[in-house]
């Protein structure tokens, strides 16, 4: 079952972390090649750390129990998420709404926290072909691997709950 949080409140207008078109590593390097070179370092920060904590804290009004419990709940559903991508991928035959809605929520939920890779990559998943079950496994390889280095930094924040990306 998947987890939905609506973390708009009424009136208030999300920003676009994440439009369609190109990802934000890829706006990263744009700006950085534009020579932005504040708006590169502070970006350059968001591209190391698994979650982009500004991003969040404008969601969960800085309430930082708030901030904890969201994660929590990414940390939690993320991997059964996987799961399914994962057995879809591997079955017979490719179950295109399996796929597709697995692939969407992971997308929605990861763009939710703040954590770009993990949104990045499931954007990828989730427009590709499925077609070529080799492609999709590497799809569900790089996810798992993106959303295992989230649960890690997740994991550590739960050690030690005063830092902060």
């Amino acid at each position: 079952m998947a987890v939905l949080v609506d973390f708009g409140a009424p009136g208030v207008s999300a920003p676009a972390a994440e439009p369609a078109g190109r990802g934000y590593v890829e706006r990263h390097s744009a700006s950085v090649a534009a020579g932005s070179v504040a708006a590169g370092r502070a970006k350059a920060t968001a591209v190391r750390t698994a979650i982009d904590h500004d991003h969040l804290a404008r969601y969960t009004p800085g309430n930082r129990d708030l901030e904890i419990e969201v994660l929590e709940l990414f940390a939690g559903e993320a991997p059964r998420t996987l799961a399914r991508l994962r057995m879809a991928a591997e079955a017979d035959v490719v179950p295109p709404r399996d796929w597709q809605l697995a692939s969407h929520t992971l997308k929605g939920s990861a763009r939710a926290v703040g954590a770009w890779k993990v949104a990045s990559a499931a954007e990828a998943a989730e427009r590709d072909s499925l077609d070529d079950r080799s492609s999709l496994l590497a799809h569900v390889a790089g996810l798992e691997e993106a959303v295992g280095e989230v649960t890690g930094y997740i994991a550590g924040l739960m050690q030690t709950p005063q830092s902060r990306g």
